[in-house]
């Protein structure tokens, strides 16, 4: 039997006879960035049973069974390994082709909308121009690129070499559904291609899927993940890595191909994309 599981949010306890594994959300405090635990509860038993009901656009984890009354939910076990950390390096070429073609396969999927959360953008936005994250100018330079809400899409929310398991047949499956919903578009190809700092050649992969046209609204979900995770490192208030300064100093850059795209002439930010170096988180991200 496999041994249980524990992340800082939540538990995974696998059947005795490894067919099926059981997600308990733990409880923790709300969090102004993402909400509570009991919301991306309802959110990932909302998606997963969405997934059931029509055929999904990637391979996923069967949803068996939803207890609300513990918020876990118990899926069918996939026998097989994720294809890496959240930040990986040295992902081999099958790999990072089946990333894309997830990717790709996802930006295809059109659920209905009503039964989709949405990307808390103005809140989001608020809070990082309050953290001294983002300017004024370049808050509002975010709101008008994303202002077309009909051309928000369907996305996982967090596609990383983490949440995808490798099956015994080589197939990938797509897991850990929380954050889907509705989000910028590309949301999902932005965020591989900002998970794979560490492994240049899959980043240069990624980003040759996307073409000129669709560059702006690219950058627009990349500088969002930036920012929030650059929001997440701020509030451990541990020394930056360099890891964190190379996150830093891309965003400055992406931020600033926004900006020339937008016709805005280029600055340098006006508080910088990090407070100071001491009030940086030191580790990787378990959660998104």
């Amino acid at each position: 039997m496999r041994p249980p599981l524990l992340t800082p949010k939540a538990s995974l306890t696998w059947s005795t006879d490894g067919s099926t594994v059981t997600k308990r959300f733990v409880q923790l405090p709300a969090d102004e960035l993402f909400g509570t635990q009991a919301g991306a509860f309802a959110n990932e038993a909302r998606v997963n049973g969405l997934l059931r009901d029509e055929e999904p656009p990637v391979p996923v984890a069967a949803l068996l069974a939803v207890d609300r009354a513990v918020r876990s939910l118990t899926f069918e076990a996939i026998p097989g390994d994720p294809l890496g950390p959240k930040f990986p390096s040295g992902l081999d070429h099958d790999a990072i082709e089946g990333l894309v073609r997830l990717v790709a396969a996802l930006d295809g999927y059109r659920p209905h909308p009503r039964w989709l959360r949405r990307f808390p953008l103005e809140r989001r936005l608020r809070l990082h121009v309050a953290a001294g994250l983002l300017a004024d100018d370049d808050a509002d330079l975010l709101r008008a690129a994303a202002r077309d809400r009909a051309a928000w899409s369907f996305a996982h929310g967090d596609v990383t070499a983490r949440n995808v398991l490798r099956r015994d047949d080589g197939a990938l499956v797509l897991i850990d559904w929380e954050w889907a919903g509705l989000h910028s578009p590309l949301y999902d190809t932005a965020f591989l291609w900002f998970s794979l700092a560490q492994d240049p050649e899959a980043r240069q992969r990624v980003a040759a899927t996307v073409a000129d046209v669709h560059r702006t609204p690219f950058l627009v979900s990349v500088v969002l993940i930036e920012v929030l995770h650059l929001h997440m490192w701020q509030r451990r208030r541990n020394p930056t890595t360099p890891f964190e300064a190379q996150h830093a100093a891309q965003h400055v850059i992406d931020l600033e191909e926004l900006r020339a795209r937008a016709g805005q002439p280029g600055r340098t930010p006006a508080r910088g994309p990090l407070p100071s170096g001491e009030q940086l988180g030191h580790e990787g991200l378990d959660s998104h």
